[in-house]
């Protein structure tokens, strides 16, 4: 009997090495040997495992697998995708006096999952001749959000002022971009000035009296037109033939200071010459611009005065007219 009981316990040992094995299985033993799967009654002993309160190990890392997996960190987020577009903006030829002109610079978020913090600002050589439209303003210390999917227009305008060759750029800072964007703004600038003189050449002021001037308006024009390109007429180093006769003078033409005085297409300019002079005599003397008209790059206007040896009088010095009765 004793040896029955010990094949038993031996099978039941086995039994039980074998539920070990399975970490979901509960496995009993009973103190009189026996095996039972199908309770454990008050004494027995009762050896349970479960995929709960096991660990794996992973590269060295032991890993509850209870926990949730982590959120996305901002580093696991890729960068966002966004264009600019266009990389230039073209105004054209726009003469002196037109409508203002106004082009659109497009920025667009394509996400997928970050915003974008955009803002910009006009480059100090674009300004005043090219601007921000007012919706569009932003003050330095400002900025926009773009959130994915999101686009802003920026719109850019030009003054109209007509001189070509006119330049600048539209800076714009996008989150997550190394450097700033430089958009690119120009007027266009072909052909060659044209320059038109009003009187042309020659300027007599007649005779005059002494201690007395007398004036003559002058009027330069770009004679260009826009179909035959788009171009400003620069005047510069304006002098007379002769600096040592005073008799001739001209208002402050504002070359002197900024080294030249432009006139876009369809623009001019008017200024005064005079004649003064406490001597009797003929006098006689060259004005002369220095121009970008390849035709005329000397533009000069004769200038002649006399002064009479005495003042003129007029005689009589007035006329009396006798009343005269007016019918109804």
């Amino acid at each position: 009997m004793k040896s029955i009981l010990s094949v038993l316990l031996l099978i039941s040992l086995s039994i039980f090495a074998g539920a070990c094995t399975d970490s979901t299985i509960s496995g009993v033993i009973n103190a009189d040997g026996d095996g039972d799967q199908s309770g454990a009654p008050e004494g027995d002993v009762e050896i349970e495992t479960d995929a709960a309160e096991t660990e794996a190990e992973t590269d060295g890392d032991f890993v509850d697998d209870d926990l949730e997996p982590e959120n996305e960190t901002e580093t696991d987020i890729e960068d966002p995708t966004y264009t600019v577009s266009p990389r230039e903006l073209d105004f054209g030829c726009v003469i002196a006096g037109n409508e203002e002109v106004v082009r659109t610079v497009r920025i667009e978020n394509f996400g997928p999952k970050r915003a974008i913090i955009v803002s910009y600002h006009l480059t100090s050589d674009s300004v005043p001749q090219f601007y921000i439209l007012p919706e569009d303003y932003l003050a330095e210390n400002e900025s926009i959000t773009l959130l994915p999917g999101g686009r802003l227009d920026v719109d850019v305008g030009y003054l109209g002022t007509g001189i070509a060759g006119t330049g600048g750029a539209l800076e714009i800072s996008i989150s997550h971009s190394p450097e700033p964007i430089m958009i690119e703004l120009r007027h266009e600038n072909s052909g060659n000035p044209i320059i038109e003189i009003s009187p042309d050449n020659e300027i007599d002021f007649g005779m005059i009296s002494k201690n007395r001037f007398t004036q003559v308006p002058v009027k330069i024009s770009n004679g260009l037109d826009l179909a035959d390109g788009c171009a400003t007429l620069e005047l510069s180093n304006f002098r007379f033939s002769n600096p040592e006769l005073s008799v001739f003078q001209t208002q402050d033409l504002g070359i002197g200071s900024f080294g030249e005085r432009l006139i876009p297409m369809n623009g001019s300019f008017t200024f005064n010459i005079s004649c003064y002079s406490v001597e009797a005599g003929t006098y006689e003397n060259t004005l002369i611009f220095d121009t970008n008209d390849p035709e005329r790059p000397e533009a000069r206007i004769n200038l002649s005065c006399q002064t009479a040896n005495q003042n003129l009088i007029l005689s009589p010095n007035f006329v009396a007219f006798p009343l005269t009765e007016v019918n109804d």
